[in-house]
């Protein structure tokens, strides 16, 4: 990248010093260890740490540039280094972001917000894209206020499309976020209560998510969910009047999804429609566990169209996609399947896992492990409790809970009627599987990702359980 310092001074509403009249900034970093001669550093406070610490340590590894929210001494008077003092550096961050955006506003871009199923809809979508250096898509977790900006100092002029994935914690970051990407198209997955502990109640999440439609160019395409209630309802209040296109299996949906079938042993065939598609419908082979995946298809779908995918190329795409990242992820076992699913968990996730195990088709019994869910405030007691009913009517043949929370959700499906057991620990529940699970097996394991339930997936593949029925 390539910013000139008096482009930048003025973004930031900084005084330039004489000195500085004609540099450039060749990079943004908020590590000291990514830094690269002419770079900017930009000191950012945390909870836990204080950039403003290592300031001597990005000087010496090269940056000319230092955004600060205060200096102990004026040294732009030497020369050496051009300081840039602003009242927060986190908010400049994003100003700089927003900068380079505009100096690469002809780069079609995409954000995708929601609640649940961004980061596998940012997957399919880059697949159906057709991946290459010339599309950008959004690395891991760089989904917030800092990892935002990151994705967006990698915009090049040569780029031919964008998708970025934009989350939030707390009201207000959703909007920032897409001001900062400045999307010619927003992909709303849905809303549903994830994170709503953050915000007190549902329907302060649902104003924070619909922050995006808010918060969108006047001239974006808004992609949205016609069979989510909430989804709906943001339709009539933030995009009347705006170009709009839905999908679901909503008959009135733009782009859907019709004749829906299990596979064998898990996924699904359904015929998918495309607006101004010369084909009827188009068969598609989803290899994706969870039904809920196909909403996430058809955003996927609906977006990368908008973005210039060819109707030809989505369907067979699609079928070519499988899941990773621990995200609805399958994998077998040596005779019986693991379906690893612990990433996040919100209880509409969980629930959506759950009512999916019955679409699996095995041999042998199922069991799931669930952990407790966070972020749910108040309400984490109806939903731990509701999460227990949905499991007892799932088709479980047992339940293992791990966590404090996880024992309303224990105690629920075993008044219900399921067979359950609760442990303290992810690597006890892990030796018991060992004793239970044998050939045509079924296992989900879904929890919130601080309950670190991929302990399971690493103690069973060190030493698998063994035994045949």
């Amino acid at each position: 990248m390539k910013l000139s310092l008096q482009q930048l001074s003025r973004t930031l509403g900084c005084r330039l010093p004489e000195h500085a009249l004609g540099s450039w900034v060749t990079g943004v970093s908020t590590d000291t260890r990514s830094i690269a001669p002419g770079d900017c550093f930009v000191a950012l406070r945390g909870d836990n740490f204080d950039g403003h610490h290592f300031i001597p340590q990005a000087i010496e590894a090269g940056a000319r540039i230092v955004v600060c929210d205060h200096t102990d001494s004026d040294p732009n008077e030497s020369g050496e280094v051009t300081m840039l003092v602003v009242p927060d550096t986190l908010f400049a961050l994003g100003e700089i972001a927003r900068l380079w955006r505009f100096e690469n506003h002809h780069v079609p871009t995409a954000a995708i917000v929601g609640s649940n199923g961004k980061t596998t809809t940012k997957e399919m979508m880059a697949a159906l894209l057709g991946g290459g250096r010339e599309l950008l898509v959004t690395e891991g977790n760089l989904n917030n206020l800092v990892g935002v900006p990151r994705m967006v100092f990698g915009l090049r002029p040569d780029h031919r499309v964008a998708v970025l994935e934009a989350g939030m914690n707390q009201a207000g970051e959703l909007g920032r976020l897409v001001g900062i990407i400045q999307p010619q198209c927003v992909a709303l997955t849905n809303i549903s209560n994830a994170h709503v502990g953050n915000f007190g109640s549902q329907e302060a999440l649902y104003r924070a998510k619909c922050e995006a439609l808010e918060s969108a160019p006047a001239d974006a395409l808004l992609v949205m969910n016609a069979d989510d209630k909430l989804s709906r309802r943001a339709r009539v209040e933030f995009a009347r009047g705006r170009r709009c296109i839905t999908f679901g299996m909503d008959e009135s949906a733009d782009v859907r999804a019709t004749d829906v079938v299990a596979l064998q042993p898990y996924g699904y065939a359904f015929r998918l429609h495309l607006p101004e598609d010369e084909a009827a419908g188009r068969q598609v082979e989803l290899r994706v566990f969870g039904r809920h995946n196909i909403s996430n298809a058809l955003c996927a779908a609906a977006t990368a169209q908008a973005l210039g995918a060819a109707p030809a190329d989505i369907a067979p795409r699609l079928g070519g996609f499988s899941a990773g990242l621990n995200r609805s992820e399958v994998e077998d076992m040596g005779g019986w399947h693991l379906v690893k699913d612990y990433y996040n968990a919100s209880p509409a996730a969980v629930e959506n896992a759950l009512r999916s195990l019955q679409d699996f088709h095995v041999s042998g019994r199922r069991y799931a492990v669930l952990a407790d869910m966070l972020e749910l405030g108040d309400m984490e007691h109806d939903f731990h409790a509701h999460i227990g009913a949905v499991a007892a009517a799932s088709g479980l043949d047992m339940l293992l809970t791990v966590g404090e929370r996880a024992k309303i959700i224990h105690e629920t499906a075993t008044k219900a009627g399921l067979s359950a057991q609760h442990f303290a620990d992810a690597a006890i529940a892990a030796e018991h599987l060992r004793g239970l699970l044998q050939t045509g097996d079924l296992l989900l394991v879904k929890g919130s990702r601080l309950m670190k339930l991929e302990r399971i997936y690493d103690l069973l593949k060190e030493t698998p359980p063994g035994g045949s029925r």
